[in-house]
């Protein structure tokens, strides 16, 4: 009986501390942070690719309770855009970033920043949307033009 006593809190302990076991199912490095039902930021955990981990509410090394359900933001560790989040966790759920609403797309800023240097398709478009070569300037070059 009082191994039985000691198991249960051993192994009740990590139950009721407040943990959440995180699977990133994406292609995207990811992070995800946890919030308690009151909305305090209680930590998050770095997830690679096709990797788990758990996040586990502890502080200065003993365990304490948290306001459930919790909130799991995932975020796009490159470019810290939101890739989504799960509402309603319970504690010592288990999640996966599949789970999450939201956009679950990651971006790459390089190449964000790319795009936006090219030039609009569009804006060379006249109103029947042919071509307008009428207000195109031509470039620096006096020799400009067919030879």
């Amino acid at each position: 009986m009082k191994l039985g006593s000691a198991l249960f809190f051993l192994l009740g302990g990590s139950v009721f501390a407040g943990s959440v076991h995180i699977i990133n199912d994406s292609q995207y490095d990811l992070v995800a942070t946890i919030h308690s039902a009151d909305g305090k930021n209680k930590g998050s955990v770095g997830v690679a690719p096709n990797s788990s981990g758990t996040w586990q509410d502890s502080e200065g090394g003993a365990y304490s309770w948290s306001q459930t359900p919790y909130q799991v933001t995932f975020t796009c560790k490159k470019s810290g855009q939101q890739y989504g989040i799960i509402n309603g966790v319970t504690q010592a759920a288990t999640v996966t970033a599949s789970m999450a609403s939201g956009a679950r797309v990651c971006t790459d800023p390089k190449k964000k920043d790319d795009n936006s240097s090219q030039q609009n398709p569009s804006s060379l478009s006249g109103q029947d949307g042919q071509p307008s070569w009428e207000n195109s300037e031509p470039p620096g070059d006096p020799n400009w033009g067919p030879p």
